[in-house]
């Protein structure tokens, strides 16, 4: 069951130990114990020992469970994950354990409209720390753990990891990306109402998984996916991931959606030396393939709305740096064909113009 300093196991009887324990120190604080499981000498070996662990703990603490001991940090960590391991993969009265967390996700929907307060995966803390011991003791190590929820209830999974400190290890990745483009790729008032909870819980998720998005279906996705979830000028505000966002203001004006000028000018207003070296670097990459020669008509920008770009550009007091970046990338536009007139504050898409597509699925975008 579990070894600590010795090399076997003793039978105890625990009613007896803790009723010594008791006595000898009345004013001990039980839900400390769990805390001080945290031992370099711990190791749990089996599920008999994951059971005695919470049976003594539980018999300590009749009123609460002290979950939190188990589910926080610990130096520990190969411990601690075999301890959750067995109980996550144990009987039912094991991951009942769980339930009793104060950190709980509540309210969230399945597919077939019922609620999902699983007693093991409506705990956030939980998942939580498991993805935190994935980036220690190693992807495999943890994932399994995690394919029961997938299938089962991936709604409830998705705003749990909502929750979540973000982690740039693996787990938290594909978890970002299996769950959120789950939702995301077919439009329905479910899925719509699952993504919403979402973006009100943790609007960086939702950007992390519009990324996603935009690399694996491209920015037209994107764009109906945020009509959907009524976030657009949200996320166009939010200068996370540039190439997403500067393809996703030009499909909105395209649209009707947005009044291009007018956003670009604010958004240069706002976004400053950082905004414009995004913009040139975005423009050589649509426009020029990079080396300011060779257009390339299959991945660009319509030429109408690479100059509102460069004119707002020019409006903005920039940088040295980005000052000599947009005046050089506006030398190489000066010999291209005359524009089309800019979308306007009206928003509207100029007559006669050709919506040409945009890529989205080998572009990168910048931080």
């Amino acid at each position: 069951g579990t070894e600590e300093g010795g090399s076997g196991r003793t039978a105890w009887d625990l009613d007896v130990l803790l009723e010594g324990l008791k006595r000898a120190a009345p004013g001990l604080k039980w839900a400390e114990v769990a805390r001080k499981l945290d031992k370099p000498s711990l190791v749990v070996k089996d599920v008999e020992g994951a059971r005695l662990i919470v049976t003594a703990l539980a018999k300590a603490c009749p009123e609460a469970f002290p979950v939190g001991g188990l589910v926080e940090q610990w130096s520990n960590s190969t411990a601690q994950l075999s301890l959750l391991s067995f109980l996550l993969s144990g009987p039912a009265d094991l991951q009942q354990v769980f339930a009793a967390s104060s950190e709980r996700v509540m309210g969230v929907q399945g597919l077939d409209g019922t609620a999902q307060n699983h007693p093991v995966w409506a705990c956030h803390s939980l998942l939580a720390r498991l993805i935190q011991l994935s980036d220690v003791e190693g992807l495999d190590a943890v994932a399994p753990l995690l394919a029961a929820p997938l299938a089962a209830c991936p709604e409830l999974l998705l705003v749990c990891l909502a929750k979540c400190q973000p982690s740039w290890g693996p787990l938290h990745g594909r978890l970002v990306s299996e769950l959120f483009t789950r939702f995301a790729m077919s439009s329905s008032p479910h899925n719509v109402a699952t993504l919403q909870r979402v973006w009100s819980e943790n609007r960086d998720l939702v950007l992390l998984g519009l990324g996603e998005v935009y690399r694996s279906k491209g920015i037209a996705r994107v764009f109906e996916l945020v009509q959907e979830l009524g976030i657009l000028l949200e996320v166009l505000g939010s200068r996370k991931d540039k190439d997403l966002l500067l393809d996703l203001a030009v499909a909105a004006g395209q649209q009707n959606a947005l009044p291009f000028a007018n956003w670009a000018t604010k958004a240069a207003e706002e976004g400053g030396d950082t905004f414009a070296l995004a913009v040139v670097s975005y423009l050589r990459k649509r426009i020029y393939g990079g080396n300011g020669t060779v257009r390339r008509e299959a991945d660009t920008v319509p030429p109408e709305y690479a100059s509102a770009l460069l004119q707002a550009l020019q409006r903005v007091q920039l940088g040295s740096v980005a000052g000599v970046e947009v005046a050089r990338l506006a030398q190489e536009v000066q010999g291209s064909a005359a524009p089309k007139p800019v979308p306007g504050a009206t928003g509207g898409q100029p007559a006669g113009a050709t919506v040409v597509p945009m890529g989205g699925g080998g572009e990168g975008g910048e931080e």
